[in-house]
């Protein structure tokens, strides 16, 4: 997929590498921070995990090391320019039991680029929208492990959560630069 808005990056960084970053993503020694809720649903609680690697201009969690190359990487792959990194975050979210997407959302009002990385092949779409109504989607991507999707930060979009797995794991990077078609 390539509209200009939304580019696929399928295995962005060599399997070896997808393979060190599952494995130090799901490591003991990384912090992970619970929250009754990870998506700001009004309607329902979607309680998960968080791990920030860089915010506000700082490094916050020894992630940062490993994750940020991956957004260089793919950046590279994508001709997508890279100018500013405004955040890496980590989420897990758990098992719902429901295919019901969670809220559309902008990660940021300011304009910026999106860079989400599926380190392993965990069900759960992200679905990109024309708004925020969520009425009319725009795209529906399924993780892959190695995959990594680059699109317009104004793109209304929602993550869902798995219902064969336990749980899925993301990577969001947001950033500034330009996305070339």
């Amino acid at each position: 997929m390539d509209n200009n808005k939304i580019k696929i990056v399928d295995d962005c960084v060599s399997l070896q590498y997808q393979n060190f970053l599952l494995q130090e993503l799901h490591a003991p020694s990384l912090t992970w921070t619970f929250l009754i809720d990870v998506t700001a649903n009004t309607e329902y609680k979607n309680p998960g995990f968080v791990n920030t690697a860089y915010k506000d201009g700082s490094i916050t969690s020894t992630a940062y090391w490993f994750l940020y190359p991956v957004l260089l990487e793919a950046c590279n792959k994508a001709e997508c320019s890279l100018e500013k990194l405004l955040r890496i975050r980590n989420g897990i979210y758990l098992n719902r039991d429901t295919t019901k997407p969670n809220l559309p959302h902008v990660d940021a009002d300011s304009s910026h680029l999106v860079g989400l990385y599926y380190p392993d092949n965990f069900d759960g779409d992200t679905i990109f929208y024309t708004d925020s109504t969520g009425t009319t989607e725009l795209a529906r991507i399924t993780p892959k492990k190695g995959r990594m999707v680059l699109f317009d930060g104004a793109i209304y979009h929602a993550s869902s959560n798995p219902v064969h797995s336990n749980y899925r794991t993301t990577v969001n990077f947001n950033f500034l630069g330009v996305l070339k078609s």
